[in-house]
């Protein structure tokens, strides 16, 4: 006698209703529609921006790229940029 497995498709089906439901909840995580969250952003104050805009307040950014092509160079510059000028 076989196993019958569960269907993925349902399974993932249900745990999106729970979620728009909000029925789901997991520490340090909030799960909203993309209009709710839409709705939200358009309220807030927009955020400041440094260096020409390349950084953005409360926002993360990451430096990638190949070996010895300046990341650390650049983040030297950007650094003292924020630090002299402030934006």
């Amino acid at each position: 006698m076989s196993k019958r497995l569960p269907d993925p498709i349902a399974a993932v089906k249900a745990e999106a209703a729970m979620a728009a439901s909000g029925q789901v909840r997991l520490p340090g995580i909030v799960i909203k529609g993309a209009g709710v969250w839409l709705v939200d952003a358009m309220g807030r104050p927009k955020p400041a921006t440094f260096c020409h805009g390349l950084l953005v307040e409360g926002e993360l950014t990451v430096i990638f790229a190949s070996t010895n092509v300046g990341k650390s160079v650049f983040a030297t510059q950007l650094a003292e940029e924020l630090a002299h000028y402030g934006r």
